[in-house]
């Protein structure tokens, strides 16, 4: 499941409902893994990938931000109704806002 001929899983986003987000940097999928469930790990169901995927952070409301770099250099909002299971984009950065080989974000109250 974690298999890379590059770099494997970056990012790691923990949750206090008991479970972390992870992606996987070559392919772009996005995992949960269930730590109230022994680690059971699934993947979540997108209707993009994420390949570059880098920095994962959850907010205070349990939306995902997702940095993506290799040569895309954006940022996500990506939000889920069904604890994981499958995602929705909320917001993202516009190729206006380029950024710069982004690796991670971090909250400063509710702002990022």
């Amino acid at each position: 499941m974690f298999k890379s001929i590059d770099v494997g899983l970056k990012g790691i986003a923990w949750s206090p409902k008991g479970y972390l987000l992870t992606i996987h940097n070559s392919n772009g999928e996005l995992f949960k893994i269930d730590l109230k469930q022994g680690g059971e790990v699934s993947k979540v169901i997108t209707k993009t990938f994420f390949p570059g995927g880098d920095g994962l952070l959850l907010d205070s409301a349990e939306n995902l931000v997702l940095i993506q770099n290799k040569g895309v250099h954006k940022i996500y909002e990506i939000r889920s109704n069904n604890n994981w299971k499958a995602d929705e984009i909320n917001a993202y950065s516009l190729l206006v806002d380029r950024f710069h080989q982004l690796t991670t974000g971090t909250m400063n109250g509710n702002k990022l």
